[in-house]
C-alpha cells in the first residue's frame, strides 16, 4: 500500500498529490491496441488503400517529429518522465507492484500494410520503455509474435542487469488457437508456451482472454481450476480476466477468484460505461484493474480527429464528434489532448495501471513524455465543466 507521503519527483504538483493518495486494491492470496491486435494501430487506414500508402509516409514522418521532441527535451523533463514511472503501486494482499503506465505489446513491431513485424523495432521499443522506468509489460498468446520479441527483449534486459523481480509480465491464455479454447489442456499448453517464448519460469499476471462465454471457464477441469493450480504451485502470481463484456467483469470480479480484470475501451474520455459497474464493484471486492484503449484508436492521439477518421473510416460519427470538441477544447488550452487522455485514467485511483501499445520506441517515449505534462488543476475543473468529466 502506497502511503499517503509518497509522492512523484516529476515537479507536477497534481499528478504528485494524486498517485500519493492513491489506494491500491487488494487481491485475494491488463492502448488502446491490447485488445483487438487484428485492427489497425492508431489512425491507420485499410490495408491495401490510397490513403494507406499516405499514411505510410504520414507516419514516417510522425516518428520523425516524436524523435525530434523526445531530443529537445530537457535533461530535467527526461529525469521526470524516469521519475514519474519508477513509482509503484502495489496491489494489497500480494507482492505485486505496476507502475501507473503499462506496455501494451499487441503492436510491438508493427509495420504498417506489412503482416510481419520489425523484430528489432519491437525489442528496441520494449528496451526503451524499460529504460525509462516502465516495469509493467502485458501481452498475449493472441498476439502473434509478441511473447517471443518481448522474451528476446528482456534476455537482453538481464544481460545488461536488469533483474526478472523488478518487472511484472502479465500474458492471456484462450487465445494463442483458433477456435479458442478455454479447456485444461489448452490452458496448460498456452502457460507452458508463455513461459518458454517469454524466457522465465513463473508469470506474474496470467488471465483468461476474451471468451465469449464464461462457462468453459468456470467449468470443472477448465482454465479457472488450472489457473488456481498454477497459482499454488507459484508459476504465475495474479489471475485475471481480460475481455470487454461487462456481465463476464461482474462475474469474475465477484466470484472471488480473481485477482484482477484488464477493461478496455470502456473508461476514457469518450466512454465512461465502466465507471457505472466495472471501477466500484472491483473497487468493493478489492480487485485490481488495468485499462486499455484510452486513445480509442487515434482519436484521442492529440491528433485532429478528423484527420484520424479520413485516414481510417470504421469510427462511429458520434465518437468522432466528441473527440473533435475535445481536440478543440485541448487545443483553446494550449495542451496535448494525448496528455489529457493518457492522465485522465492515471488520475482515477481505480486504476492500477494505464495500458499502452507502441510499435516502435519513439511512440512509447512520446506517451510517457505526454504521461507526464504538467496540467493545471483549473484545466481538469474545466474539462469537467465543459464536458462532465
Amino acid at each position: 500500500m502506497l502511503s499517503d507521503n509518497v509522492a512523484f519527483k516529476i515537479g507536477v504538483q497534481y499528478l504528485a498529490l494524486a498517485c500519493s493518495r492513491f489506494t491500491c486494491h487488494r487481491t485475494h492470496p491488463q492502448t488502446d491496441r491490447i485488445a483487438n491486435p487484428g485492427t489497425p494501430m492508431r489512425g491507420e487506414p485499410t490495408k491495401g488503400t490510397r490513403a494507406q500508402k499516405d499514411y505510410r509516409c504520414y507516419a514516417h514522418a510522425q516518428a520523425a517529429e516524436k524523435r525530434n521532441r523526445i531530443n529537445d527535451t530537457t535533461e530535467d523533463n527526461t529525469a521526470m518522465s524516469i521519475n514519474f514511472v519508477m513509482e509503484r503501486r502495489t496491489l494489497e494482499g500480494t507482492a505485486i507492484a505496476v507502475t501507473p503506465i503499462g506496455l501494451g505489446g499487441a503492436w510491438l513491431g508493427h509495420v504498417p500494410g506489412n503482416s510481419h513485424r520489425d523484430e528489432d523495432a519491437g525489442i528496441a521499443t520494449v528496451l526503451r520503455a524499460l529504460e525509462l522506468g516502465i516495469r509493467l509489460i502485458d501481452t498475449s498468446g493472441g498476439y502473434g509474435d509478441s511473447e517471443r520479441i518481448i522474451g528476446l527483449a528482456l534476455r537482453e534486459w538481464y544481460r545488461r542487469g536488469g533483474r526478472r523481480e523488478d518487472i511484472v509480465i502479465s500474458t492471456k491464455t484462450g487465445t494463442r488457437t483458433q477456435p479458442r479454447d478455454y479447456s485444461a489442456g489448452a490452458t496448460h499448453r498456452s502457460v507452458e508456451t508463455s513461459l518458454q517464448l517469454l524466457q522465465t519460469d513463473y508469470i506474474d499476471v496470467l488471465l483468461v482472454h476474451d471468451p465469449h462465454t464464461l462457462d468453459p471457464v468456470f467449468a470443472p477441469g477448465g482454465a479457472l481450476e488450472v489457473l488456481q493450480h498454477l497459482k499454488a504451485q507459484g508459476t504465475i502470481h495474479a489471475i485475471g480476466l481480460g475481455v470487454r463484456n461487462h456481465q463476464h467483469h461482474m462475474r469474475c470480479i465477484t466470484s472471488g477468484h480473481f485477482d484482477m480484470v484488464l477493461t478496455y475501451g470502456d473508461y476514457n474520455l469518450l466512454n465512461q460505461s465502466a465507471a457505472a459497474d466495472i471501477l466500484p464493484t472491483a473497487e468493493q471486492h478489492h480487485v485490481a484493474v488495468f485499462n486499455a484503449m484510452v486513445v480509442e484508436y487515434g482519436l484521442l492521439s492529440g491528433r485532429d480527429p478528423l484527420v484520424v477518421t479520413a485516414q481510417r473510416k470504421d469510427q462511429h460519427p458520434d465518437k468522432v464528434q466528441k473527440a473533435r470538441a475535445l481536440w478543440e477544447w485541448a487545443q483553446s488550452h494550449h495542451i496535448d489532448l494525448l496528455s489529457v487522455a493518457l492522465q485522465y485514467s492515471a488520475r482515477d485511483p481505480r486504476i492500477a495501471s494505464t495500458l499502452v501499445g507502441a510499435a516502435r520506441p519513439e511512440e512509447i517515449e512520446a506517451d510517457l513524455q505526454a504521461f507526464a505534462q504538467p496540467i493545471p488543476d483549473t484545466v481538469w475543473t474545466d474539462l469537467h465543466e465543459q464536458f462532465g468529466l
